[in-house]
C-alpha cells in the first residue's frame, strides 16, 4: 500500500509542467549577465533613468568573448541586428531583452546593457 502511495505521488509530481525561471534583473546601464552554457538568456531590464542604450550579446568561452558565435538578440519580441539594438530607454520602463544561439560547447550566454 505505502509502495502504491509513492507510486501515485510520483506519477502525479512528474506529470506537472516545468516552470520556467523568471528572467534574470538588470538595474544598472554598463550591467552584464551571464547564463551558463544555455541556448537561450532572458534578461528584464529595468531602465534607471531616461537615456540612449545599447544591448548585445556575447558567447564566452574559456574565459574570453568566442567571435565567431553571433547570439540572436531581441528587445520585446523584436529581432535585433547583428550588432545589438540600440534605443531610447525610459526611466522605469521594463525591457525584455532575449539571446539565443544555437551553437554547442561555450561556457555563457552573455547579455550587456551599455550606453553606445
Amino acid at each position: 500500500m505505502y509502495r502504491l502511495r509513492l507510486s501515485v505521488i510520483w506519477t502525479a509530481l512528474t506529470a506537472l509542467p516545468v516552470v520556467a525561471l523568471a528572467a534574470e534583473p538588470i538595474e544598472a546601464i554598463g550591467a552584464e549577465r551571464c547564463g551558463g552554457p544555455v541556448q537561450k538568456h532572458e534578461v528584464d531590464f529595468l531602465a534607471p533613468e531616461s537615456t540612449q542604450v545599447q544591448v548585445t550579446s556575447k558567447v564566452m568561452r574559456g574565459g574570453s568573448t568566442d567571435s565567431r558565435i553571433i547570439p540572436a538578440l531581441s528587445v520585446d519580441g523584436k529581432p535585433c541586428p547583428e550588432t545589438g539594438c540600440g534605443f531610447q530607454a525610459t526611466k522605469g520602463q521594463r525591457y525584455s531583452v532575449t539571446a539565443e544561439t544555437t551553437a554547442q560547447g561555450f561556457d555563457h550566454l552573455c547579455i550587456t546593457v551599455a550606453r553606445p
